[in-house]
């Protein structure tokens, strides 16, 4: 049975991420919100995969990472997709040189040998809430300015991690299916 699947890297909120969400929180708007536990910066989204696939798939990771050392990233700036008049998802920006253009880059021309179709190119950015509808849309629209060019954090990235997504109403369910460490040049 196939699983729906994507490639990431987790982000672990530090106090001004978690101040910006809790603002969010408080405008009453009707927003879903990501779980604190799921924060995470997606490198690809697979769709349906074949569990039979992740050994493949964990070498293409793997071959992707290859001369990459840990890497710092920066959390910097929020916005909305697909703008700040339609707001659909809140967003902060994602900074790491090019690094993470480069291994999401890789990955992505990489799978297409194993039938998934090409991505579109990374747009670096992690996901903080989903819009259902306009209520309160003015007091998100001042906490996205507010923030617009905010400097959150610095994270080290020493994990890529194959995920499992089941969703629910609830909200997604994850499930680590592998975990590839940055820096270690091997393949196995």
């Amino acid at each position: 049975m196939t699983y729906r699947g994507f490639i990431s890297v987790h982000v672990g909120p530090g106090p001004e991420l978690k101040k910006a969400r809790g603002e969010l929180i408080k405008t009453g708007a009707s927003l879903k919100m990501v779980s604190l536990e799921n924060l995470h910066i997606t490198l690809k989204f697979l769709g349906e995969v074949d569990p039979n696939a992740d050994d493949d798939i964990e070498e293409i990771i793997r071959i992707s990472l290859l001369n990459k050392s840990t890497l710092e990233v920066k959390l910097k700036g929020m916005g909305a997709f697909p703008s700040e008049k339609r707001i659909n998802v809140i967003w902060i920006g994602v900074d790491s040189e090019g690094i993470l253009e480069n291994i999401s880059g890789s990955i992505n021309s990489s799978m297409e040998s194993l039938g998934f179709k090409r991505g579109k190119p990374f747009q670096g950015h992690l996901t903080l809430a989903r819009m259902r509808n306009a209520r309160c849309k003015s007091l998100v629209q001042d906490i996205i300015k507010k923030y617009s060019a905010a400097e959150f954090q610095e994270n080290k990235m020493v994990m890529v991690h194959l995920m499992k997504s089941t969703l629910t109403p609830q909200g997604p369910i994850y499930e680590v299916r592998r975990t590839i460490e940055i820096g270690t040049d091997q393949i196995v």
